[in-house]
């Protein structure tokens, strides 16, 4: 992908006049509406300029983007992960790094950069969002604490961010949909999904996050890093709710995980190190 620095689009617009007219509301219906009967160097010079407006507009996207998780302790807990898991199970047992709530891709980025450093290249990394925000009944769940549509990042966006950032992308996976629709044995299978040693949960709502623990469950595997963003949401004062609600169903329902405490990066965050016991 052409990538352009953000500081290029004033210059950009100044020097097509044409473009930032289309970009005119008035004159942008009007302009629209004509050009379907425009000669074809017209419409294929047009097209161009477009293509590049949206070049411009995501790349100033990509550098404004708010960055939710605090990189250098973020990657703390998953080096310590990392080590923790290879010295009980070996490097090639190592398996996908799975995320719930991808948003902009800041943490998914954190855990390329730290696969890479630890050397672990065979790892894949599958990131679940909606990539709408989220969910529209987000509000009835938590005592109200979530905001439907928010912390929405476009799947474009989050591929944008992850390429500026160096990621290889033949290693990650992006599935955009509502949990519902895919979390499920169709999703393991399409994408042979055997072992899952690293999961992030950071989709907040109680129902969102029950849905990516019992996805989970059937590809945890002897041991398995389990990190929650929101695990102690700010404006709930400590109540079960959300992610960490869901966390004490899933280890009461399943019967057979055991959970140890393996710090955080913030302080509304909790990871754990589970252990598989039959």
């Amino acid at each position: 992908m052409t990538t352009l620095d953000s500081s290029q689009a004033p210059t950009l617009l100044r020097h097509n006049p044409l473009l930032k007219l289309w970009r005119t509301p008035v004159f942008n219906r009007v302009f629209n509406a004509a050009l379907p009967y425009a000669p074809d160097p017209v419409r294929q010079w047009v097209e161009r300029k477009r293509t590049l407006a949206r070049k411009v507009d995501l790349q100033k996207l990509v550098s404004q983007r708010s960055r939710l998780v605090p990189e250098s302790a973020f990657r703390e807990v998953l080096a310590r992960g990392l080590e923790t898991l290879i010295a009980r199970q070996g490097r090639e047992a190592i398996g996908d790094y799975l995320e719930f709530g991808v948003y902009n891709g800041t943490s998914l980025t954190c855990m390329y950069r730290e696969l890479k450093a630890s050397g672990l290249d065979h790892v894949r990394l599958i990131g679940f969002d909606s990539f709408q925000g989220l969910p529209p009944d987000a509000h009835l769940e938590d005592e109200g604490r979530w905001r439907p549509g928010s912390c929405c990042s476009s799947l474009s966006l989050t591929t944008a961010v992850l390429e500026a950032e160096n990621v290889d992308l033949s290693r990650v996976t992006l599935v955009p949909g509502w949990f519902r629709d895919t979390l499920n044995r169709d999703t393991i299978n399409r994408h042979e999904m055997r072992r899952a040693s690293v999961i992030m949960i950071d989709c907040d709502v109680y129902s969102a996050a029950k849905d990516a623990l019992n996805f989970c469950a059937p590809l945890i595997d002897g041991h398995a890093l389990l990190i929650f963003d929101e695990y102690w949401p700010h404006g709930l004062d400590g109540k079960l709710a959300g992610e960490r609600r869901a966390f004490a169903e899933f280890l009461d329902e399943w019967g057979c995980f055991e959970a140890q405490s393996f710090g955080s990066y913030i302080r509304r965050s909790e990871a754990f190190l589970i252990t598989r016991t039959f």
